[in-house]
């Protein structure tokens, strides 16, 4: 697994590490017919690599980063029944004790894009399916996730990062008599991922509504998950003031020492929708770290009663409105809790004993590795024994 294939778009390294960027280069991707896109880019590549068994034996870790390109990317959108693809898909109900729900079958329309979005996303399916060993798994390709993709992944996953963006599409149908696959993930498209019980990190990018219930459930299934990093696609909408004083955006000129800041203690509100995630209307829109979810998440995971406090070491967010409840019980373990963009600080602090062991990060803040703003590449960072280096599209254990 020393060997390296394509040296831009197909990655193997000497830790078993299998990057696959989709990102469309004509050099690649165009076969001398006309082809291009991403599409046959990516199946050039799977089809290369299901050849080699020998090759995939020896992958630990899948990353699949980079841009994805549609090859009717110059075709008008229509609202046209007939120029739509007709085609069946499996998917799942609401999820029922297993956490997986029961499967559905129906026919839905699907644009060419959307199609090729399919496509894209059985052929990783079929090499995932031949890498019975994988521990870490990465998707920050704009090919957007699918949870079809869930029942591949090995339930012993260790490591996994998740970015569930969606395109958008300004030209979309308004027509309401067009039945139309809408590209949205959905709250039950991310339950299975209660069942994974073997994580240590987890990290999910570009959520467009609150996924705590779900999240939360899994850091309270997985005992050993000590890195949680969660990024919202946008930043909360507060009002500019609150009764008992200013609302504060954290950022590189914010700390948890600075004068006039809110303080929790002159708050004591709760300032959710009954364990939702997101903040109450009468205080804004956007993502709250929710108290009540968390709560709600452990009576729903079954947690005994011995069993207080979270996993977790480092806590990591992004556009979230952030006060002082969560932390009051529960986050005993914490060590390190990072801000990064479009957080809001709503009277976040921590209790006593936990504010002198918990280092507090905002965006621009460095450290000795040289790190700048918070959120970019964190090279030769390693946390409870895992490297990260987003930049390369890995999670390198140092274990």
């Amino acid at each position: 697994m020393g060997d390296t294939r394509d040296e831009n778009h197909l990655r193997t390294d000497s830790t078993g590490c299998l990057t696959i960027d989709t990102t469309f280069s004509p050099k690649v991707g165009n076969d001398g017919d006309g082809a291009h896109g991403s599409l046959p880019h990516l199946q050039q590549i799977i089809e290369k690599l299901l050849q080699d068994g020998d090759a995939l034996a020896g992958v630990l870790k899948l990353a699949i980063i980079g841009q994805w390109t549609a090859s009717a990317d110059d075709t008008p959108f229509t609202e046209d029944k007939e120029d739509w693809n007709l085609v069946t898909v499996r998917s799942r109900s609401s999820s029922n004790s297993d956490g997986l729900g029961i499967e559905i079958e129906r026919s839905i329309r699907m644009t060419n894009e959307e199609l090729e979005w399919r496509t894209g996303v059985q052929y990783i399916e079929t090499l995932i399916q031949k890498l019975a060993n994988l521990l870490p798994f990465t998707w920050t390709t704009t090919l957007p996730f699918s949870a079809s993709l869930w029942p591949a992944l090995p339930q012993t996953l260790h490591h996994l990062i998740l970015d569930i963006s969606l395109p958008f599409r300004p030209d979309s149908p308004s027509s309401p008599d067009i039945t139309h696959n809408s590209p949205f993930f959905a709250q039950e498209d991310l339950r299975p991922l209660c069942t994974f019980t073997e994580l240590r990190s987890l990290s999910i990018h570009g959520m467009m509504e609150s996924f705590q219930s779900t999240i939360w459930e899994t850091v309270w299934r997985n005992r050993n998950l000590h890195t949680l990093d969660l990024r919202m696609a946008l930043e909360p909408i507060v009002r500019a003031s609150y009764q008992h004083g200013e609302w504060l955006r954290i950022n590189e000129a914010w700390s948890v020492d600075m004068p006039g800041r809110p303080q929790c203690s002159a708050l004591l509100k709760y300032l959710g929708n009954e364990g939702a995630g997101s903040l109450h209307h009468l205080h804004g829109h956007g993502e709250y770290l929710d108290i009540l979810a968390i709560r709600k998440a452990r009576i729903a995971a079954s947690i005994h009663d011995q069993i207080e406090s979270l996993p977790l070491v480092k806590l990591r967010l992004e556009g979230f409105v952030v006060d002082g409840c969560p932390f009051e019980r529960g986050f005993e373990r914490l060590r390190e809790i990072e801000f990064g963009r479009g957080c809001i600080d709503a009277g976040f602090e921590l209790p006593m004993g936990l504010s002198e062991r918990v280092l507090v990060r905002v965006p621009g803040m460095g450290d000795k590795d040289g790190v700048g703003e918070a959120g970019e590449a964190r090279k030769n960072r390693v946390v409870d024994g895992v490297r990260m280096d987003e930049r390369e599209g890995c999670r390198e254990s140092m274990m």
